[in-house]
């Protein structure tokens, strides 16, 4: 493909169909090979019909993997991550303009799961359904920082478990809300877990990450994100709110971190800054542990709505009833 700015090149033969009913997820990858199993057994689980990968320079076999697979297309860029695809992500936006206008697509990172009320009842391609019938174009979700019970530092993670299985912990408070005018979505928020476990010493100046998304989209013509995947130009917003969780504190999270910052060290980025609070807690605190008397154990969506993480609606759940039988999620 070619597009402005955005220096993408196709490397898989999979066929891509000329049909507006699948799902379609887009991800930007670099050296994701231990994540990615799990990643796309959660995503095809939940309904996802295709994946579309941008490959940063990986060179852990997560090249090699994805060209295996029959549903996933895979995109080279050689140029730099965060000077190029984050405000706005112009590789991101670029591809899913070519392969995502009319269907719903779903932005992830490779250590991320999606979920929406009831998943567990109602797999995504009913869901977005729901979502064409309410005439709305996209989901705003708030994402859930998962973590285990050791040391951050000596976490543990067997390639295609479930993420689940090694960070099943999180803070039940969300964070501080702050409006935004005329923008999409109107309100953002910003973690109290990462505030807490890392905004310490001279970051405490700092406002804490966001945690405001909206990962699913029915995309058209001149829709785009401009920052991450935090806001996008225009979106008819669900009155639903989903879930991401994210599990940042695998194995490898320290040396992936500290790579980044040495490959960007003349760039001022927001997300390169967050960085600087992960490394220089861990440099002074090597043995951290992120669990407290507080944490919570994840179940399901359910417990993520009694939290207020999720939102539902009585027209939504009537659906839900409506379209049974059940189904599980990884």
């Amino acid at each position: 493909m070619s597009a402005p700015n955005a220096r993408l090149r196709k490397l898989d033969t999979n066929l891509i169909p000329a049909t507006s009913n699948e799902v379609r997820a887009f991800a930007c990858i670099r050296d994701e090979n231990l994540r990615l199993p799990f990643l796309l057994e959660h995503h095809r689980h939940l309904g996802v019909s295709r994946f579309f990968f941008i490959d940063n320079g990986s060179t852990d076999g997560s090249l090699e993997f994805l060209l295996e697979q029959d549903d996933c297309h895979v995109f080279a860029s050689g140029g730099k991550f965060f000077a190029e695809n984050v405000e706005p992500p112009v590789w991101s936006n670029a591809l899913r303009g070519v392969y995502g206008e009319g269907h719903w697509c779903l932005s992830l990172d490779a250590d991320e799961m999606f979920v929406y009320p009831r998943c567990e009842d109602i797999p995504l391609g009913k869901f977005c359904r729901y979502l064409d019938n309410s005439n709305v174009s996209a989901v705003v979700a708030l994402v859930v920082d998962m973590y285990g019970e050791g040391a951050v530092l000596r976490a543990t993670y067997e390639r295609g478990k479930s993420f689940l299985a090694a960070c099943p912990y999180f803070d039940p408070a969300m964070g501080h809300e702050i409006p935004v005018d005329g923008g999409y979505p109107p309100v953002l928020t910003f973690s109290r877990f990462r505030e807490r476990a890392f905004w310490t010493g001279q970051h405490k100046k700092r406002r804490p990450p966001c945690i405001t998304q909206v990962p699913l989209v029915k995309w058209q013509k001149g829709t785009a994100y401009l920052i991450a995947q935090h806001s996008l130009n225009f979106a008819r917003l669900s009155d639903l709110q989903a879930a991401v969780l994210h599990f940042k504190f695998l194995p490898g999270f320290y040396k992936s971190i500290s790579a980044s910052l040495k490959d960007n060290e003349n760039l001022r980025e927001k997300g390169l800054e967050e960085r600087t609070a992960y490394v220089d807690t861990l440099t002074s605190n090597p043995d951290l542990t992120l669990i407290y008397d507080g944490s919570e154990r994840y179940r399901n969506s359910g417990q993520l709505v009694e939290l207020g993480w999720m939102k539902t609606s009585t027209a939504y759940e009537d659906y839900v009833r409506a379209t049974q039988p059940r189904r599980g999620v990884a």
